[in-house]
């Protein structure tokens, strides 16, 4: 889940997909509309690169892609990448094999020293099961950099990832608990919490403020006779806002269940 929509190149956008004879790539732009195209995906038969999202300072692009950008993926896997718009250079962040939509949804903090992202791949000998997690990679860590946030097992599905500028909150997409509801991870403080209770319908594409104090997501009621299994259907959704309490409050959240 991108912080910043795709968007049409006669709209301004910071990032976003452009979208070539050849396929889908990552671009960037000012606010007078100038283009950088920063991926080039010549296979026209492949989904290309996607799902941009960029730091706070502009710097770092993060993205997921299936195109051999370095010679470090011939096996055409989806795997994450970051762009350094100063240096002009990419860093391949995940290496994986097989599946399908392998990774994806990167989220990155301000800096872009913190991405999160999904993947139904196994990581440092976790997730055998091949379900799809959330994951977190920060070049501090040892090795790949990468580690999992949920572990879920079989038949569990978490997504759509969101974090704050400092990387320490992260929201995203989970049905753990048979219902697609938001969970929010504070990894300062070591907690988890379900942000959202719902009877019917679900909870999906969560983003964050900058600053995390809030939250915003797609709230999707089911409807009579539009229902489907575990409560989700696949009618409209409405838009609807959590508020999330500030990382430095001593207060705790509440709940969104009122939504």
């Amino acid at each position: 889940m991108t912080r910043l929509l795709p968007g049409a190149l006669a709209i301004p956008v910071l990032t976003g997909l452009l979208v070539l004879p050849g396929g889908a790539d990552v671009a960037t732009a000012s606010t007078t509309c100038t283009i950088d195209q920063i991926t080039n995906s010549p296979d026209a038969d492949t989904f290309g690169s996607l799902d941009p999202d960029i730091s706070a300072d502009g710097r770092m692009v993060a993205f997921s892609s299936n195109q051999d950008h370095l010679g470090t993926n011939i096996d055409g896997n989806q795997e994450i990448f970051r762009y350094d718009r100063e240096t002009g250079t990419t860093r391949q962040i995940t290496t994986t094999a097989g599946g399908v939509f392998a990774n994806g949804s990167p989220s990155t903090n301000a800096t872009g020293s913190v991405i999160v992202f999904q993947t139904n791949r196994t990581i440092n000998g976790k997730n055998a099961d091949q379900s799809r997690e959330i994951a977190r990679w920060t070049p501090a860590r040892v090795g790949s950099g990468i580690s999992l946030l949920t572990n879920t097992g079989t038949d569990v599905t978490s997504g759509s990832p969101t974090t704050d500028d400092t990387g320490q909150l992260v929201a995203y997409v989970s049905d753990v608990d048979g219902n697609d509801e938001i969970w929010l991870r504070r990894l300062d403080e070591g907690t988890l919490a379900k942000m959202t209770i719902s009877s019917s319908g679900s909870s999906s594409e969560p983003v964050f403020s900058r600053t995390g104090d809030h939250l915003v997501f797609k709230r999707a009621q089911a409807r009579p006779g539009n229902e489907r299994s575990g409560g989700r259907q696949s009618g409209p959704g409405d838009s609807a806002h959590a508020v999330v309490v500030a990382p430095d409050s001593p207060a705790t959240h509440q709940p969104a269940s009122a939504l």
